[in-house]
């Protein structure tokens, strides 16, 4: 580098002129299980903001079962606001992503539903009855 380039250089770091690091909002996700209601179904709800109460409008939100598979995907609406269908019960990532290193994940746990928790009494009293 020659000693002009130099110079420059240092005096456009005096002047505040060199590139900043990017630093990214914090963004946060919210998700949970909306119980059926009159003719609308069970479904999962999810919202995503940025730490000073932005919504993440269009950001990408996946939900992935224990096995890391993906069971669903949104994108969100100009509120930061979505729905899924609801999965079948058990443990859940939800992941919202908004680029630009604006990824933040929760852990959701689905609780049995009324048909899934008939269906596994159900099977437990066939159990039962072909034991005795």
């Amino acid at each position: 580098m020659t000693r002009t380039a130099v110079l420059l250089a240092a005096a456009a770091a005096v002047a505040g002129l060199t590139p900043a690091a990017a630093s990214a909002h914090r963004l946060e996700v919210r998700a949970s299980v909306v119980p059926a209601a009159g003719e609308r179904p069970a479904h999962l709800r999810v919202e995503a903001w940025y730490e000073y109460g932005d919504p993440a409008d269009g950001a990408t939100v996946t939900v992935a079962d224990a096995a890391g598979t993906e069971v669903g995907r949104v994108t969100l609406a100009a509120d930061g606001t979505g729905t899924l269908p609801r999965p079948p019960a058990g443990p859940y990532k939800v992941t919202a992503d908004d680029g630009a290193g604006h990824r933040e994940s929760v852990r959701l746990e689905v609780p049995p539903s009324a048909a899934e928790a008939t269906a596994a009494a159900s099977a437990g009293r066939s159990r039962l009855l072909m034991a005795a």
